[in-house]
C-alpha cells in the first residue's frame, strides 16, 4: 500500500468512524441539548470527511465538483455545532445576538450558489472543480472561494469557542480547571490544523490529505479521551451549572445609584414603616429584581434583608420609646413596621441586645 493510498484510508476511516461516533451517541437515552448539538458535528463532520475523501477518485469532473462542493457544504455546518455544542455544555453568554438559524445562513448560500456554478459548467462545457497547479476559469475561482470562505468561517467559531473556554476556565477553581484544559487542548489543535487547511488552499503546498489525517487524528483523540475520561463532559457540565448559581446578578447594574435610591426610601420616606414590606415589594421599588436586591445587601451593605430593615424600624422605636412615654410599646412597634410586639422584642434583642421595655425605664 503506498504512502497516497494510506492516507486516503486514514481520511475515509476519520470519516465513517465520526458517523458511528454519532450513532452511539444517538442512542443515548434522555438526551440533552448539547447532545443533540453533539450528533450534529459528529454527522457534519463524518460527511465533509467522506466527501474529501471521494474529492481524490477523479471519475468526472461532475463527480471531483460534486463531492468538492459537499465538503466545502459539510464543513460549513461544523463550527456552528461545535459552537452551538459548547454554548449548551457551558452555558455561555453568547456574543452573537442573533437566532440560530441565522448561523446556518452561509451554509444554505453556498449550497444554492455551488449546484449553480456547477450547472454553468456543465453547459458550458468547463471544468469547475479548482485543481491545484492548473490555470483557473473564472468558475474554477468562485469555487475556490467557498473554500476560502468555509475556512475563515470555521476559524471564527474555533475563536468564539477559544474565547468562552478561556473565559469560564478563570471562573472555575484553580483544583477543577484541568477538566477544561482538555477541551481548550483539543480546540486549539483544530484551529492550527484550519489555519494549515487555510495556508494549502492559499499557496498550494498541496498537504491537504494530510490536514483530512489531522482531522481524523483529532476525532480519534476526542473518543479516546471519552473512554479514558468518562466523566469528563459531565464535570465540565457540572462546574458550569455550579458557576452560573454562583454569577453575580448585579454586574450590569449601577450599583451606586441603586444603593442611593434604596437609602432614600428607607431614610427619607420611611418605607419601612410599611409591615407589608417584602423584599420583592422592596426591589420593586428599585427597579431592580430580588436576586439582585439580596447581593446588593448581602456583598455591599454585608446584611441580609430582615436585619437591613429591622435595623431602621427599631433605631426609630428607641428614639420613640426615649422621647414619648404616652405610647405604649405595642402602638411604638406597630408604628415603626412590626406586626406584633413579639416580633418587635425579638429584634430588639438580637440588635439592641436589650428589650423594649429596658429602653423606656432608661429614659
Amino acid at each position: 500500500m503506498s504512502l497516497d493510498h494510506f492516507l486516503l484510508f486514514f481520511i475515509f476511516f476519520g470519516g465513517f468512524f465520526s458517523l458511528i461516533l454519532a450513532l452511539g451517541q444517538s442512542y443515548i437515552k434522555d438526551k440533552s441539548k448539547d447532545n443533540y448539538f453533539f450528533i450534529a458535528f459528529l454527522l457534519a463532520f463524518g460527511f465533509a470527511q467522506i466527501s474529501a475523501g471521494l474529492n481524490y477518485f477523479i471519475i468526472s469532473d461532475i463527480f471531483s465538483s460534486i463531492t468538492y462542493s459537499s465538503k466545502v457544504i459539510f464543513y460549513l455546518l461544523v463550527g456552528p455545532f461545535t459552537y452551538y455544542y459548547f454554548q449548551n455544555l457551558i452555558h455561555f453568554k453568547s456574543y452573537l445576538k442573533l437566532k440560530m438559524i441565522t448561523h446556518f445562513i452561509p451554509c444554505f448560500i453556498v449550497s444554492v450558489i455551488e449546484p449553480l456554478i456547477i450547472l454553468q459548467g456543465l453547459i458550458r462545457h468547463r471544468p469547475v472543480t479548482p485543481y491545484p497547479h492548473q490555470d483557473w476559469n473564472l468558475l474554477q475561482f468562485l469555487i475556490f472561494l467557498t473554500a476560502i470562505f468555509a475556512v475563515i468561517h470555521l476559524a471564527f467559531y474555533m475563536t468564539l469557542v477559544l474565547i468562552h473556554l478561556f473565559q469560564f476556565r478563570e471562573k472555575m477553581e484553580s483544583n477543577k480547571r484541568k477538566i477544561v484544559n482538555l477541551a481548550i487542548a483539543i480546540t486549539i489543535s483544530s484551529y492550527i490544523i484550519n489555519l494549515a487547511w487555510f495556508l494549502d488552499k492559499l499557496v498550494v503546498i498541496d498537504f491537504e490529505k494530510l490536514v483530512y489525517c489531522a482531522l481524523t487524528v483529532l476525532i480519534i483523540i476526542i473518543f479516546l479521551l471519552g473512554n479514558r475520561y468518562p466523566n469528563f463532559l459531565f464535570l465540565i457540565k457540572l462546574e458550569s451549572i455550579r458557576i452560573g448559581y454562583t454569577k453575580s446578578h448585579i454586574e450590569s447594574l449601577n450599583v451606586p445609584l441603586v444603593l442611593n435610591q434604596l437609602f432614600h426610601l428607607m431614610e427619607k420616606e420611611k418605607i419601612y414603616r410599611d409591615n407589608q414590606l417584602t423584599l420583592k415589594s422592596l426591589a420593586e421599588k428599585c427597579n431592580i429584581s430580588s436576586h439582585q436586591l439580596s447581593e446588593i445587601l448581602n456583598d455591599k451593605i454585608n446584611k441580609r434583608y430582615h436585619d437591613f430593615v429591622n435595623e431602621y424600624r427599631v433605631n426609630e422605636a428607641k428614639k420613640l420609646l426615649e422621647h414619648d412615654n404616652q405610647r405604649t410599646i405595642l402602638s411604638v412597634a406597630l408604628t415603626v413596621g412590626f406586626h406584633s410586639q413579639s416580633a418587635f422584642y425579638a429584634a430588639c434583642d438580637r440588635i439592641l441586645k436589650t428589650s423594649p421595655g429596658t429602653l423606656r425605664k432608661k429614659n
